[in-house]
């Protein structure tokens, strides 16, 4: 692990299920429960605004939860002063080296 305390951090609402998945790595859990602001109090005002796929199981609230991820990675990101992170979606492929 980093130097940096937040190098691997892993945001979820659900600490427990990720340790398990997890176990291997270490890893900082940050339960997303716990990150608060106005940008995301706005936000969860506005959750039935968001299309709901019901044809998704599991993921009916996928367009939602897409916008509230980076939102939670902002205000995370401006609580520990953090500037710079590598941001990776589960379902993106890397062809190249990004440095």
């Amino acid at each position: 692990m980093s130097n940096n305390p937040f190098a691997d951090a892993f945001i979820t609402d659900n600490v427990s299920s990720a340790k398990d998945i997890l176990f291997d790595y270490e890893v900082q859990y940050i339960d997303s429960n716990t990150i608060k602001s106005d940008s995301i109090s706005k936000l969860e005002k506005k959750r039935k605004l968001f299309s709901v796929c019901n044809w998704v199981q599991n993921r009916e609230h996928l367009f939602y939860y897409s916008m509230l991820r980076f939102y939670l990675l902002e205000e995370w990101m401006r609580k520990t002063n953090i500037h710079n992170v590598f941001h990776l979606e589960l379902d993106n492929l890397i062809y190249y080296d990004p440095n």
